[in-house]
């Protein structure tokens, strides 16, 4: 099983990509919306807000004085957020760009579909608006599994395990 600091560095890591991805479509929408003046110099900011702290900016008094603003921008980084990890889900490689750089992968414990990769893509952003709480979940059991990865029946791996090793692993309880 990956340890849990490497699965901490691909998450940052996948926030920092989905920041890019967010910040060049919020770049190709403002020039096609024509928006321009104070929005468009405040609307990085809250992209960024919305990606870091999504619960934040409802706490916030800023959330409740552009709520059209504030909406759009955080179901849009909800449906991104979820695009990108089903996307990347499904590659052969079963890993975030963060998880390929730090050098672990998916594994599922049963036969994978589409429904099982949405449904932990779903799960695992959703988390992300629960004060990250259900990754706290894999601190109390011994495979390292969030509640993303329990309800999917998947692991995260090493890359590079042989078949060998994946099933000294156990997986299968």
């Amino acid at each position: 099983m990956a340890k849990l600091y490497l699965r901490v560095i691909a998450f940052l890591l996948d926030m920092f990509f989905m920041l890019i991805m967010i910040m060049i479509c919020t770049f190709f929408l403002t020039k096609v919306l024509n928006i321009s003046g104070s929005l468009f110099q405040v609307l990085p900011f809250i992209i960024i807000e919305c990606i870091i702290f999504p619960l934040g900016s409802l706490l916030t008094g800023t959330f409740w004085a552009s709520i059209p603003i504030y909406g759009t921008v955080l179901l849009s980084t909800f449906l991104l957020e979820i695009l990108y990890y089903f996307c990347t889900y499904m590659l052969p490689t079963k890993a975030t760009l963060g998880q390929l750089i730090i050098g672990i992968k998916i594994h599922n414990t049963r036969n994978a579909n589409n429904q099982k990769i949405m449904t932990r893509a779903i799960i695992k952003t959703i988390s992300r608006y629960l004060l990250l709480l259900p990754f706290a979940v894999c601190l109390f059991n011994d495979k390292k599994q969030t509640m993303h990865d329990i309800i999917s029946k998947t692991i995260v791996i090493k890359t590079g395990l042989s078949k060998e090793e994946i099933a000294e692993l156990k997986l299968e309880k």
